[in-house]
């Protein structure tokens, strides 16, 4: 391969461009997703199917806008100014007309249009108001003693929405006397509800509703506002998605400025800076060939149907760091041909160059790759279609960098054999040096980074006390990720999304301080039931449900309850039928006491047959992830215990499908984990095709996994999805730190005796490409360490730990593990004209005296060798015939 992309670039680039263009054809079926019932929920959730059926059966759901007020002076918000301008703001409110669209203002919709009701009468509003029933007068004539003798009123009513009012919900802070009375209140909730009307828009992949947007967008503005007598703080949907979709929006320009930096840093490290030797356009060139991979990734995945999600955002920039890890290691094998490789022509030495690294590269690229597609065997939606884009795109990055960008340094080669100026390309003299630079440029010009870990590094490496500390220190920092993940917590709060100074938060936080105890709704659904004679499980399925520990009784709202209620209090006689029963639930209906249970029981059209119901209730605060899955299942199960025939109830609330998320996330994390190592192993031994090597890097690997877990915690991570989808892509980086090392350790030579010259000559060789790798994917990412994003600092924070620890593994512990108990080489030995081309005359010379400096202690080589030999016994020979395969290609 290596020999006809050298002989023929121009073809080879020509080819690949033509492919590139072909695969991406396939974004002309480019489509999006957002909703997280798509991209987060498996796809055999229960949440989904009751999802389903809640939308198809009680299709007007409400979009919720909440106030929090807190008194401008003092500690009690129960006082006539406190509710005098509160409604004001009420007045604010329902003079809110909604446009459908941002291009037909005229037509608006008003407040008595939107709301939500439970009743025909009133819109659906729980505030301390309408227990005056927002009456102008009555409210701006009430006394402080007023407004707590009504409050202090044994089973207060609700006259405007009907039912019980909810006391806990609007009132928060509250002070009692001894006798039980309340005193005063620190905080008031006002809830408006309007009617929700989406629709998918297939562009954005996303659920919409402009009408509910635009109340949403004009509530955010009054919320935002300033009053004379309270504080205020708002929540709406609308306001909370374009919150933390700008924390999101606003980072993308500083991640495309790491995307310049790891340009910069490629431009100036690829090459030395001089008139020839600069490799600027090779770079750019090398950025475009790790983009054409990304193009046809895009392309092929799109013409296969998958969607594009809000995590694939961080999928360009892990790529190009692939990429440029590629390309370091193909231009490190190509300045490292020995002075006689020169004198061939340019085919020849594009040859021996992926001789070397087409198999270093190789193998890094398809443990990238197979780790990746176990992902893909994730149930989570949005994962394994991440999974298979990146591993689509490292496998064509492959593809390309050893065609397209080798095919790139054919011709730069040909261009400094010309004696062409790398810049314009311009014709220099035959007497042409390269000249001296300015200082600063000094370290790209002389390749001192090459020299250090070869002269200065690797021999320190090898004495016996250093190598004593990189293990002790290994070992600490191995207790200490450890323990650092046994106290790793499955949490998640929804909260992280904001950016830290967003005014969404300003209600979170006086929700957790004023109003401790009020939890989400959920909801309790019965369909196709007797409900005549299933009349006695009705009642045990809403008292059940009441007792249970995850659910607040004083909230349970729940029509059978009211039914029999009203039956007792005008003593009338208990229906003896199907017939009758339901007779008297359409009188129930109709009374004051029922009104407010019409939108929670469904009839069939045109009959008196009940279709389906429902029961309102609220959960107690739950105040993590754990207590969150756990009054789940908990409900859950007591809902399933009632057995109604023929259609059983469920309990639905769209926290739920969030909530699922997190109920099986720990698993797939483990099970992702588990297999992908399992699978990079397998991989890498076939590659390597040496046990015990393969065997030190799925340590390493192990290691930096741990150390990143434990250190997760304490640095204020947990595990959720961002975290566990970054943990997930970290293996893939974390592999190709160690990959290269263990594969040149393996490499035959006839200069390196000991296992102290082979990793000294490893380190060398290959040291300078694994750290440009490792440090060009930091500097993907460093931009990001003041994101306001709770994603991109999640992505900062484990990708920084990947390259610590990975580089840390790859570079200190797995040359000292190897210059200890590393294997033998491949038995394989090349032709005298085959010399391993990393090896110069003067290179020989610098390993005998390293090792002499070094103290090494293998003084026996022989012995050594058939100990180590007889490791190897049994897949020698697959070893040999892997590896002459290999280097062959």
């Amino acid at each position: 391969l290596g020999h006809a992309v050298g002989a023929h670039p121009g073809w080879t680039i020509c080819i690949m461009l033509f492919v590139a263009g072909l695969c991406m054809v396939g974004l002309l079926r480019f489509r999006q997703e957002s909703r997280d019932t798509k991209l987060w929920v498996p796809p055999d959730a229960d949440a989904l199917d009751h999802k389903e059926w809640v939308d198809r059966v009680y299709p007007s759901a409400a979009r919720v806008s909440s106030f929090i007020i807190t008194p401008t002076e003092g500690t009690n918000a129960l006082t006539p100014p406190v509710l005098q301008e509160l409604y004001g703001l009420h007045k604010l409110v329902v003079k809110i007309a909604a446009r459908g669209s941002p291009f037909f203002g005229k037509y608006q919709t008003s407040w008595e249009k939107l709301c939500f009701r439970r009743n025909p009468k009133h819109c659906w509003t729980d505030s301390i108001l309408s227990l005056w029933e927002f009456d102008k007068e009555r409210i701006f004539n009430l006394t402080e003693s007023d407004i707590l003798s009504k409050l202090n009123k044994a089973n207060l009513s609700d006259s405007w929405n009907g039912g019980m009012f909810p006391i806990n919900q609007t009132i928060g802070g509250v002070t009692y006397d001894s006798s039980g009375h309340i005193m005063n209140a620190r905080a008031l909730q006002t809830i408006y509800r309007i009617y929700s009307n989406e629709s998918f828009d297939e562009d954005l992949g996303a659920v919409e509703d402009p009408r509910a947007d635009d109340f949403e967008s004009q509530t955010d503005a009054i919320g935002q506002r300033n009053f004379q007598a309270f504080h205020l703080s708002v929540s709406t949907r609308y306001g909370f998605s374009e919150e933390s979709g700008k924390a999101i929006q606003n980072d993308l320009a500083v991640l495309a400025g790491g995307y310049i930096l790891i340009i910069f840093y490629v431009c100036l490290n690829l090459g030395q800076v001089t008139r020839l030797k600069h490799k600027i356009w090779l770079s750019i060139g090398g950025v475009v060939s790790a983009g054409l991979g990304i193009g046809v990734s895009f392309g092929l995945c799109s013409a296969f149907g998958l969607f594009y999600g809000p995590v694939h955002t961080i999928l360009p920039f892990l790529l190009l760091g692939v990429g440029v890890d590629d390309m370091f290691v193909i231009v490190s094998s190509w300045e490292n041909l020995p002075e006689k490789a020169h004198k061939k022509n340019i085919a020849e030495r594009i040859g021996l160059t992926l001789k070397e690294a087409g198999v270093s590269v190789t193998v890094t690229s398809l443990t990238d790759l197979v780790a990746f597609l176990v992902g893909s065997t994730t149930i989570l939606p949005a994962l394994r279609s991440f999974c298979v884009f990146a591993g689509i795109g490292i496998l064509f990055d492959l593809v390309f960098q050893v065609t397209f960008f080798t095919a790139l340094l054919a011709v730069d080669g040909m261009r400094e054999d010309a004696l062409r100026d790398a810049c314009c390309c311009c014709q220099l003299t035959e007497t042409y040096s390269e000249a001296k630079c300015c200082w600063i440029w000094w370290p790209f010009k002389s390749g001192w980074l090459k020299k250090f870990f070869g002269d200065v590094y690797a021999p320190t490496l090898m004495k016996m006390p250093v190598k004593i500390l990189v293990i002790v220190a290994s070992l600490a920092i191995f207790s200490v990720g450890t323990y650092g993940l046994t106290l790793l917590e499955r949490h998640f709060d929804i909260k992280w999304f904001l950016p830290s100074d967003s005014y969404v938060l300003n209600y979170f936080s006086d929700q957790d301080q004023y109003f401790p105890s009020v939890g989400i709704q959920t909801a309790v659904y019965t369909g196709n039931v007797s409900y005549y004679t299933e009349r006695d499980k009705l009642y045990k399925l809403g008292e059940d449900f009441q007792n249970n520990k995850y659910i607040n009784p004083s909230s349970v709202d729940y029509w059978y309850f009211g039914y029999e209620t009203w039956q007792k209090k005008n003593s009338i006689p208990r229906p003896e039928n199907e017939t009758a029963f339901c007779s008297a639930l359409h009188l129930f209906l109709n009374t004051a006491d029922g009104q407010r249970y019409q939108s929670d029981v469904k009839f069939e059209n045109g009959s008196d047959r009940i279709k389906a119901t429902r029961l309102i209730a609220r959960h107690w605060k739950l105040n993590n992830t754990d207590e969150q899955v756990d009054a789940m299942v908990s409900v859950r199960r007591t809902v399933d215990s009632v057995d109604l025939y023929p259609e059983k109830p469920f309990t639905y609330a769209t926290a739920y499908v969030r909530w699922e998320v997190n109920l099986v996330i720990r698993e797939e994390l483990l099970r992702n984990l588990g297999l992908a190592m399992l699978c990079v192993f397998l991989v890498t031994f076939l590659l390597i095709a040496n046990m015990w090597t393969s065997l030190l890097v799925l340590s390493c690997v192990v290691l930096t996994l741990v150390n990143i877990a434990g250190i997760m915690h304490f640095w204020g991570l947990t595990i959720d999805v961002v975290s566990s989808i970054t943990l997930i892509l970290s293996i893939g980086l974390a592999v190709d730190y160690s990959a290269h090392i263990g594969h040149a350790f393996m490499i035959p030579n006839a200069a390196t005796r000991t296992r102290n010259d082979r990793t000294i000559l490893t380190v060398r060789t290959i040291g300078t490409a694994v750290w440009n790798g490792g440090f060009s994917t930091f500097l993907a990412f460093v931009l990001l360490a003041g994101s306001g994003s709770y994603v991109f600092r999640t992505f900062f924070k484990v990708f920084f730990l990947v390259v610590v620890f990975g580089l840390f593994h790859g570079l200190c512990l797995l040359p000292v593990a190897l210059s200890l108990v590393g294997p033998a080489p491949y038995s394989y030995k090349p032709h005298l004209s085959e010399q391993d081309p990393r090896v110069e005359p003067e290179l020989t010379t610098g390993l005998n005296d390293s090792t002499k400096k070094t103290g090494d202690h293998d003084s026996n080589d022989s012995a050594d060798g058939q100990s180590a030999l007889s490791l190897e016994k049994g897949v020698s020979t697959l070893s040999r015939d892997i590896y002459v395969y290999t280097t062959s290609v």
